[in-house]
């Protein structure tokens, strides 16, 4: 895929990049990029026509790639968002700031609704100026920015890895099993033995992108599983409130069950 994305690039510039890098024209652009040469991958380039086609909050979003949707329905949701894209007419470093809210915003969209996304992938294109982010829960890492012109392959490597990630890759949950349209988690118990909990009801979660993410439902078997990110220089809190039990404390959450999930 990655050298037929680059035959679209003559050597000193892209082709069919427009001349006039209006938001709209540029969109098309990737966008035809994709359907030329990105046929076979799993994940598609998506954008918004209004500003009320997200179901959950309103704003439009230039350019984004989603789960495959449901068909014959326009309304869009980010539990399905995968990558989101910023795009700009011209490189302008004073509005960087700007730009960089503008994306976060929609970022902090996508771990709201997916609320134990490890982490999310981003880009701005300004121009021909162009910038790769890593969004996770202890905040942003980027690329430095390019030149799609001079340095097509950097633009080529995005575009083929945003449309064909694996889900470890491309950040999302890999430890919550879906199963018959319910969710499971496995855990340890005290004796060490594998436990399967289905999860329910979602309780509480963290919209914001810098925090431990805290998430908290409701099992099938009445208990609560809580899952957060910690920093490794700290004990786990599964510690703490073991001591506690042996010491007979009241009023302190009792561990049913517990595991170290990933590291980022």
């Amino acid at each position: 895929m990655l050298k037929k994305v680059l035959t679209a690039h003559n050597g000193k510039k892209w082709k069919a990049f427009p001349k006039v890098p209006d938001e709209e024209p540029v969109r098309h652009w990737l966008q035809s990029l994709a359907k030329r040469f990105l046929k076979q991958a799993p994940y598609k380039f998506h954008t918004t026509k209004t500003a009320n086609q997200f179901r959950e909050r309103k704003g439009q979003v230039d350019i984004f790639l989603q789960r495959p949707a449901a068909k014959g329905s326009d309304k869009l949701s980010y539990k399905d968002v995968l990558v989101v894209g910023e795009l700009k007419k011209s490189y302008d470093t004073g509005r960087f700031k700007a730009n960089f809210l503008q994306l976060t915003r929609h970022v902090r969209s996508v771990f709201a609704d997916q609320p134990t996304r490890r982490f999310v992938h981003a880009f701005s294109l300004c121009g021909c100026k162009m910038e790769l982010w890593i969004f996770d829960r202890s905040g942003a890492y980027s690329s430095g920015t390019f030149d799609i012109h001079s340095e097509p392959k950097m633009l080529a490597r995005a575009l083929v890895g945003y449309a064909t990630m694996d889900d470890d890759t491309m950040g999302l949950d890999t430890f919550i099993e879906q199963q018959d349209g319910h969710c499971y988690v496995t855990l340890d118990d005290a004796n060490g033995k594998e436990t399967r909990h289905r999860l329910d009801k979602l309780m509480i979660r963290q919209k914001a992108i810098v925090c431990r993410g805290t998430t908290c439902y409701e099992t099938q078997d009445s208990h609560v599983a809580k899952f957060s990110w910690t920093s490794d220089k700290r004990k786990l809190e599964v510690e703490p409130l073991k001591q506690a039990e042996a010491m007979g404390a009241k009023g302190v959450a009792r561990v049913v069950a517990h595991r170290w999930g990933h590291s980022v």
